[in-house]
């Protein structure tokens, strides 16, 4: 893998990184005024597991660049 792979990995993570932080954000408006469903708190956990799992598969992708066992 080079640099520019590399760099291109982590630009397509952090795309979708942004995508489920601009839905949390979305749902915490939605939510603003009153206490969530349970459904709403199901999405909001779901989208959180993402977000660690995009983070995750970054630091992933620069261990493995660097050969970080």
């Amino acid at each position: 893998m080079t640099s520019d792979e590399l760099k291109e990995e982590i630009n397509i993570e952090l795309e979708s990184i942004e995508t489920v932080l601009q839905e949390l954000s979305l749902l915490r408006k939605d939510m603003a005024d009153r206490e969530p469903t349970v459904r709403e708190k199901t999405a909001a956990s779901a989208f959180m597991a993402q977000f660690y799992s995009g983070v995750e598969n970054i630091l992933k992708r620069i261990s493995y660049f660097y050969n970080v066992p």
